[in-house]
């Protein structure tokens, strides 16, 4: 083993043995008469209720604030798309000033939930056909297709991800799958996978890799499964989380919201539930945050602010869940990756103080942390569980021409990120970073040495050269 690579081996075991799980923290509270759902445009909040739709500032999370309310005609859930809002009603609003949304087209009937992708708009009424409409102009909505569920499903939520439609039949307790990656016309979409997942089927939220399904519930013995989807003919069980699994006693979970890896669900008493899913038939908790009746949870604004809405005490919640992430995980996906250190190295760079991103637990936020990052992802990600090393960009265990060729595509630029090549944290990719490189190149946690290719060293020498003349200028001149 070389030096460094033991040095960051004892690095990783003495972070490993001061990790202490933390606790999700009340940020900021809301009290919206009526609150249901709730949902984001990535930069205000959004809440429908039985009258009103609200739009909310949160850009002080801890100080969230009334921006307007337009009176609506109802429906539990909202959806935000491309400047517009669609309440479950079904409503569209124009939300391009937030101070001030205007109701620009209504729907006929009734919807209980409602999924925006691809501009296509998805409509569950509890009946068993979703009617979609093509809203490219939401201000003139045409009608597409009824897609036929078949008798007695009851869809009673929907979600559509890369092109796949996930229906969830309350009445029947089956998840359906269908592809509506063209869909146009009258023609019904194809249906890739149909199973009984389960009395009261409430909701699903798919992997990112859409190889599994989790799906929620909803009744008084309601649990969150977790579906192996990878074989659209056989779907199969992976692992099933009750409330008895982390000492509670709710009514039922309600709806299921990914990110990467890391699981939310919003689970009425039980308030919300955090969860590691990055082993699929084994579910981590994280951690919880007690409420009396959590309906929704929108959990991509960051880790730092999780919004939640409980309609028992008509409140918007805002949380933080960073204290209940592994180690190094900034993003809260479960995942140590590129955007996790490339946050590192930024918080590095600007002199933070922000101890979350403290991973050696020294009271302080410094290039040190990077090491120990190093040390905790390679723990996380290698086979063999030894650290990244400086050099390599790409995080693939190897720093090689790969490696060279991302620091040459950014060279002399000032980022501060990793994964464009700034491995000394000093926020420019420069020739102090090309000597990290070079101090680790052809060098691998796992294997000895890696070839080097014929076109990196045609790099090199250029390299070389170009560092010559900046240092001599006059090399470049003719006598």
């Amino acid at each position: 083993m070389r030096a460094t690579q033991a040095a960051f081996v004892c690095v990783f075991s003495l972070i490993a043995s001061t990790v202490a799980w933390g606790q999700i923290a009340e940020v900021g509270r809301l009290g919206i008469d009526g609150t249901r759902d709730v949902w984001s445009d990535g930069t205000h909040a959004f809440i429908n209720t039985a009258s009103q739709l609200f739009t909310i500032d949160i850009s002080d999370p801890t100080q969230p604030t009334v921006l307007s309310q337009i009176s609506a005609s109802g429906g539990n859930d909202v959806k935000t798309a491309n400047g517009y809002a669609y309440a479950g009603s079904v409503e569209i609003y124009d939300i391009s000033n937030p101070t001030s949304p205007s109701s620009v087209a209504s729907l006929p009937g009734n919807g209980h939930n409602v999924f925006v992708d691809n501009d296509r708009l998805y409509i569950a009424n509890v009946n068993d056909v979703v009617p979609v409409y093509d809203v490219s102009d939401p201000t003139n909505p045409q009608f597409i297709n009824n897609i036929s569920m078949g008798g007695g499903f009851a869809v009673h939520d929907i979600t559509v991800v890369d092109g796949r439609l996930y229906a969830s039949g309350i009445g029947s307790g089956e998840t359906k799958i269908f592809d509506v990656s063209n869909l146009t016309g009258q023609q019904q979409p194809p249906l890739l996978a149909s199973w009984v997942s389960g009395s009261a089927t409430h909701s699903s939220w798919p992997t990112d890799d859409g190889n599994s399904l989790v799906v929620a519930r909803e009744n008084s013995v309601g649990d969150i499964r977790i579906w192996d989807i990878s074989d659209l003919s056989n779907p199969t069980l992976q692992s099933t989380i009750e409330d008895s699994d982390f000492g509670a006693s709710a009514f039922s979970p309600h709806n299921p919201l990914l990110v990467g890896d890391t699981l939310y669900v919003s689970w009425y008493q039980a308030g919300l539930q955090v969860f590691d899913i990055s082993d699929r038939s084994n579910p981590v908790q994280l951690g919880s945050f007690d409420s009396s009746a959590v309906w929704g949870v929108y959990p991509y604004l960051g880790p730092d602010r999780i919004l939640l809405s409980d309609f028992n005490t008509d409140d918007l919640i805002i949380v933080d869940v960073r204290d209940v992430l592994k180690d190094g995980d900034f993003d809260g996906d479960s995942r140590l990756t590129c955007t996790d250190i490339d946050a590192l190295v930024e918080q590095v760079v600007n002199g933070s103080s922000d101890l979350h991103f403290d991973t050696n637990a020294d009271g302080s936020v410094t290039a040190a942390d990077i090491t120990a990052w190093l040390a905790v992802a390679g723990a996380a990600n290698q086979p063999s569980g030894a650290a990244y090393l400086p050099g390599d960009a790409n995080l693939d265990g190897l720093v090689d021409g790969e490696d060279f060729l991302i620091w040459n595509a950014n060279k002399f630029t000032s980022q501060a990120a990793w994964c464009s090549g700034d491995f000394n944290a000093d926020g420019l990719v420069n020739g102090g970073d090309f000597l990290e490189w070079n101090a680790n190149k052809f060098s691998a946690a796992d294997v000895a040495a890696v070839p080097e290719p014929t076109h990196l060293l045609l790099w090199l020498g250029c390299f070389t050269c170009w560092m010559t003349r900046r240092t001599n200028p006059r090399a470049s001149t003719k006598r």
